[in-house]
C-alpha cells in the first residue's frame, strides 16, 4: 500500500491496479492460498473468515479483515460471495456471534442498532465508526433487522440524533432547504466541522423521521457536486473517474449498470433540474463515459453510454 502511494498518478490511471493493504509476504501468501479456495469458503463471509483463519493461522486475530480482502486476486473477490469486513479479526468474531443473539427491540430500527452496538462493545463503542461495524455484521442479520448503514463514528451519531430528534419540529419550520441543512449541521458540529465530513456520512445517521420531513435536504453529490451540473464533471476532467470512485459506494445499482458496460468511467447526476441532453454533448468527446441520472430514491432512470 505504500509502494503504491508513490507511483506517479498517471501509471496508476494507466496500469488495472489496485490499492493492496498488506505486506509483501503477506500479499504474496494470501494470493497462492486463494487458488486453493474450497466450495465452503467461496460460500459467504463465514466461508471468508475460515478462509483467512487457514492462511494465518493463530495470526489472524491481529489482522484488519478489510486490508486482507484488499490483496486477494480480483478473480477470486468475483468468484466468492464475500464482503468487504472492515473491522479487525477480533472485533469481526464478537460482532457476528452476537449477532445471533439480536432482541426484537434492536431489530426494530437504528436506535435499535446503535443499542445493540452499546451492549456489544460497552464503553469501547465511543471510538467505533458504526458504519464499518455494520459491514461486518452477518447478511441474514441485515436482512431481519430494519437498520441503515450509519456513516459516522458513534459519538456523531449519536450528536446528531438527539439534536435531529429534540428540533424537528423547529427543523420542519425553519430549515427545510440546502440552506437550513448545512445551517443546522453546522450548529450540530461547529462551523468548521461539517465541512471536513462527508456530507453524505452526516445524512446517514440522521433519524428515518427526519429524512422524511426534510424533503428539500439532499446528500452532497445530490447538490453541491453533482447538482453542479457541467462544473463538476469539468472539475475531474480526463475520464471522471475520481467522481466516480467518490459515488459509487452510494449508488449500487449505478455501480453494477457501469461495470456491465465494461469499467467506464461515470458521471452522475440527479434528474432534478438536470439537462441530460447538454450533459450528453458534454461527454461526446469523452469516449469512456457513462452518464447516469437518478431519481430522488437512487434509481436509475436514464444511462447513456456515450462513445465506443
Amino acid at each position: 500500500g505504500n509502494l503504491y502511494s508513490a507511483l506517479p498518478k498517471a501509471g496508476k490511471r494507466e496500469a488495472s491496479w489496485s490499492v493492496l493493504k498488506l505486506n509483501y509476504r503477506e500479499g504474496k501468501q494470501l494470493r497462492e492460498a486463494a487458488n486453493t479456495l474450497t466450495e465452503e469458503e467461496k460460500r459467504d463471509d463465514e466461508g471468508q473468515i475460515l478462509f483467512y483463519e487457514r492462511v494465518f493461522g493463530g495470526d489472524v486475530g491481529e489482522k484488519h479483515l478489510g486490508m486482507i480482502y484488499s490483496a486477494l486476486p480480483k478473480a477470486g473477490k468475483q468468484e466468492a460471495h464475500w464482503s468487504v469486513l472492515n473491522l479487525n479479526y477480533r472485533e469481526v468474531k464478537k460482532l457476528r456471534e452476537a449477532a445471533n443473539t439480536l432482541t426484537e427491540e434492536e431489530k426494530r430500527d437504528d436506535e435499535g442498532q446503535i443499542a445493540f452496538y452499546e451492549r456489544v462493545f460497552g464503553d469501547e463503542v465511543g471510538e467505533k465508526h458504526l458504519g464499518n461495524l455494520y459491514s461486518a455484521l452477518p447478511k441474514a442479520g441485515k436482512r431481519e433487522a430494519s437498520w441503515s448503514v450509519l456513516k459516522l463514528n458513534y459519538r456523531e451519531v449519536k450528536q446528531l440524533r438527539e439534536a435531529a430528534n429534540l428540533r424537528l419540529e423547529e427543523l420542519k419550520e425553519g430549515y427545510n432547504t440546502r440552506e437550513g441543512q448545512n445551517q443546522f449541521y453546522e450548529e450540530v458540529f461547529g462551523n468548521e466541522r461539517p465541512h471536513e465530513m462527508d456530507q453524505t456520512g452526516i445524512h446517514s445517521a440522521l433519524p428515518n423521521v427526519v429524512k422524511q420531513a426534510m424533503t428539500n435536504w439532499r446528500y452532497r453529490p445530490l447538490g453541491e457536486v453533482a447538482g453542479a451540473s457541467l462544473g463538476a464533471a469539468e472539475k475531474f476532467a480526463g475520464g471522471i473517474y475520481p467522481f466516480w470512485m467518490y459515488t459509487s459506494s452510494l449508488y449500487p445499482k449505478a455501480a453494477k449498470t457501469v461495470s456491465a458496460m465494461g469499467g467506464f468511467s461515470v458521471t452522475i447526476k440527479t434528474s432534478d433540474n438536470f439537462n441530460l441532453a447538454a450533459e450528453k454533448e458534454y461527454l461526446r468527446d469523452k469516449p469512456r463515459a457513462v452518464s447516469v441520472v437518478l431519481d430522488r430514491t437512487g434509481r436509475i432512470c436514464d444511462n447513456q453510454k456515450i462513445g465506443a
